[in-house]
């Protein structure tokens, strides 16, 4: 026995380890067993790939470029070597490609048609570009061709309808495959079970007729292809269909009900219309129904409840009324529940979905409807909740504190509704909060120091309230805060040091509050920071100069800039992952800005603000600032808008400040500027900009400069170039305005701006 083991290699491995000793029979047919199965492995490894398919392989390779060296194990001839390629084990012949996700780049060389016992042929998710070679419908053994997330570009050749027996055509995400023609040739492949050319430049205008004939199509992809026509034609003649997915086209008519047992139905972004049926044939086997951004009408309808495998229910951005059923409850299977953007009113019924122990809604999203009456505290069973939108409808009462048994919770927006109250301490609860808005209601109270428990709290947005008092220290140990706004409140104190461990911070939003005192050297020099607004307080003193960081937010922030104010706007949004997990995603629109209006401030602007060259907004006005404009402002290019207004700004005006380029919108006005104006530094853009500056003058103004033959600025607006002369209105307009000037040209000082300007003042 030795001496044969020696023999067949494999097998002597094996056998050589044995002793010499009697073996009853069992044991030896169980070695036998054991011995052959060893060797057939090793020989089906060792399979040497046929040499015409071979030379086919290389030269495919050849015309690619492979940065991360995914084919570099092709060489020798052994295919259990080659990585993505499997080979018939007596032919050799190659039977089946996966090469998805290798980063491969390049074309497709046509004599990969060559291999003509293919299978199989997967060449997704890399960069392939060129055209689609027609010859691939020669092999007509091929089962599955999936070339999708490319970069493809030209036709899909109609010769791919001699692909008889292929069940899988997954040609999608190529946004520069062109022209499909009509794709009537895909009806001949009466074998295809799964069809998906989503996310092409194709010039289909409708779904072929010739799909009637796809009796075995059970999986249809043609999204974002422009498509037209009714929708149940596309849907309803396919009887084997289970996952079906025509978003973001342009179907219209309406849905109706299916004989289908369907599993995964996406027709959003369409002009569907009609009303919600009742999809009774896939009771026990629709798991996904998205018919968001449409025009579907009328109620929701309780027998969409009877839906028991459902675990996503998108009904967002329609035009749905009523109150929803108060008997409205789904199972435990449902994930997911969004009817935001609709017109849903009334009360939320009391149980919204069954429980379970580790099952449940994970995403709630209601908002922007016309709900109304109080938050149910049955929200609170929904254990699994991470996602929990009601903003935008008419909710009253107060937050129930039961909220804050949803300890899986990371987005709390419950925004502009009508809640009262005070902030529930039970919220501290809710520990993996990363969004928490509740800005926009009537909600008082102090702010609690234990919310210093939300470690993970990234967006605190609480402006637009009642809440009083200070800003309790222990907030400060919320680290990972980007976005705080807590404008519009009736807060007070000084901003403390403490305050600097807000190391993450993009947007510091303290408007339209009572604060007060100096403002700290450090203020401006956050890391990421990219907005500040503390208008509308009591901050007095000068502003604190300091060295800019240049790889700071205020260098490489958004671009962003809202001529609407120095708000930071956070659009929040959540999908659910594969792992029933939610990410949460949030497009933070901030603009590069500094508003420091209506306050006491004095002194000079310092060197260190001019320094942030990506600003885009800059707002001093109703402050006590004095001296020279400095001439550096010029220098920041990208500055869209500077308010300078309402201050005691003295001297000349830079040259070039009006010639900004990046300029649109500039108010100096109510200052105590002087000197001539000439016409080349183009004011007249900006109608009343110099408005309130008696030692103004210049070519632009009716009366002249007494020392140069042009008029003294008496308070007159700017008139334009080809504007002419002034209509009797704007003339009596300009006597009030002149009778305003008089004033500040006679008490333009500090003191008299004290005791006189600031009256008026606007209202905070």
């Amino acid at each position: 026995m030795h001496q044969v083991c020696r023999e067949r290699e494999p097998m002597y491995r094996i056998c050589r380890e044995l002793k010499p000793m009697s073996m009853n029979p069992i044991s030896l047919v169980l070695l036998l067993c054991l011995v052959l199965s060893s060797s057939a492995t090793e020989m089906g490894n060792s399979t040497m790939i046929h040499v015409g398919d071979k030379e086919a392989l290389l030269r495919f390779k050849s015309w690619l470029k492979d940065p991360k060296g995914s084919l570099t194990s092709w060489v020798g001839s052994e295919c259990g070597h080659w990585n993505g390629i499997t080979c018939d084990h007596e032919t050799g012949r190659v039977l089946h490609i996966d090469l998805n996700s290798m980063g491969l780049a390049g074309p497709i060389n046509p004599q990969l048609c060559e291999l003509t016992m293919l299978k199989t042929l997967v060449l997704s998710s890399n960069n392939i570009g060129g055209s689609i070679p027609s010859c691939l419908g020669s092999l007509s053994w091929l089962q599955r061709l999936d070339i999708q997330r490319n970069q493809l570009q030209g036709s899909i050749p109609s010769e791919l309808s001699g692909l008889l027996n292929l069940e899988s055509l997954i040609l999608a995400d190529n946004p520069s495959l062109l022209d499909g023609g009509n794709l009537e040739w895909v009806g001949i492949l009466t074998s295809l079970t799964m069809l998906s050319i989503s996310n092409c430049n194709l010039s289909i205008t409708k779904i072929p007729d010739s799909f009637s004939s796809l009796s075995k199509l059970s999986v249809l992809m043609m999204a974002n292809l422009s498509l037209k026509g009714d929708v149940s034609e596309g849907i309803g003649k396919l009887p084997s269909l289970k996952h079906v997915d025509l978003s973001y086209n342009q179907l219209q008519g309406t849905i109706p009900e299916l004989n289908q047992s369907l599993v995964t139905v996406s027709v959003a972004f369409n002009n569907i219309s009609g009303t919600l049926p009742c999809f009774s044939k896939s009771i026990n086997s629709l798991s996904l129904l998205n018919l968001s951004h449409n025009l579907l009408v009328g109620s929701v309808p309780t027998c969409i409840t009877s839906l028991r495998e459902l675990t996503v229910l998108n009904l967002s951005c329609n035009s749905l009324t009523n109150q929803l059923p108060p008997i409205l409850s789904f199972s435990d299977k449902l994930l997911v529940l969004d009817v935001h953007s609709n017109s849903l009113s009334g009360h939320l019924p009391p149980r919204i979905a069954e429980t379970s122990e580790n099952s449940g809604i994970i995403l709630l999203n209601l908002a922007s409807n016309q709900f109304s009456g109080e938050i149910p505290t049955g929200i609170s069973d929904l254990k699994m909740l991470q996602g929990l939108f009601l903003s935008h409808n008419q909710f009253t009462g107060k937050i129930p504190p039961a909220i804050g048994n949803l300890t899986f919770l990371q987005v709390l927006d419950v925004s502009h509704n009508r809640l009262i109250g005070s902030l529930p301490l039970e919220l501290v609860g809710c520990y993996q909060l990363v969004v928490l808005k509740l800005n926009n209601n009537n909600l008082s109270g102090i702010l609690h120091p234990e919310l210093d428990a939300l470690a993970g709290l990234k967006i605190l947005d609480l402006s637009s309230n009642q809440f009083s008092g200070e800003i309790p220290l222990p907030l400060a140990g919320c680290k990972s805060l980007e976005i705080v706004d807590l404008s519009w409140n009736n807060l007070s104190g000084q901003i403390s040091d403490a305050f600097t461990r807000w190391v993450a911070l993009k947007s510091l939003s303290l408007a339209g509050n009572c604060f007060s005192g100096e403002l700290p050297s450090w203020v401006l020099s956050f890391p990421s920071l990219q907005t500040l607004d503390l208008s509308g307080n009591n901050f007095s003193g000068s502003i604190p100069d300091f060295e800019p960081n240049h790889n700071s937010g205020w260098f490489s922030g958004d671009d962003s800039w809202f001529s609407g104010g120095c708000r930071a706007k956070a659009v929040v949004s959540a999908t659910l992952t594969g792992s029933h997990e939610l990410r949460v995603v949030y497009s933070s629109q901030i603009g590069l800005c500094v508003d420091l209006s209506e306050n006491s401030f004095r002194g000079g602007i310092p060197s260190g603000l001019l320094s942030l060259k990506g600003l885009k907004y800059l707002n001093f006005s109703y402050n006590y600032f004095f001296g020279q404009i400095p001439a550096k402002l010029t220098e920041l290019k990208g500055l869209k808008s500077l308010d300078l207004s309402h201050n005691l700004f003295s001297g000349e005006i830079p040259a070039g400040l009006s010639g900004m380029e990046s300029l649109v919108f500039l108010n100096l006005s109510y200052n105590c500027l002087s000197g001539f104006v000439p016409k080349r530094q183009r004011f007249w853009r900006f109608p009343g900009a110099l408005v309130g500056n008696p030692g103004l003058c210049g070519e632009f103004y009716r009366e002249g400069c007494p020392d140069s033959g042009f008029s003294v600025n008496s308070g007159v607006v700017l008139v334009g170039e080809d504007d002419g002369f002034m209509s009797l209105s704007a003339f009596g307009i300009s006597v009030l305005v002149s009778f305003y000037a008089s004033f500040v040209a006679i008490f333009c000082s500090a003191k008299a701006r004290n005791y006189i300007v600031r009256p008026w003042k606007p209202a905070s």
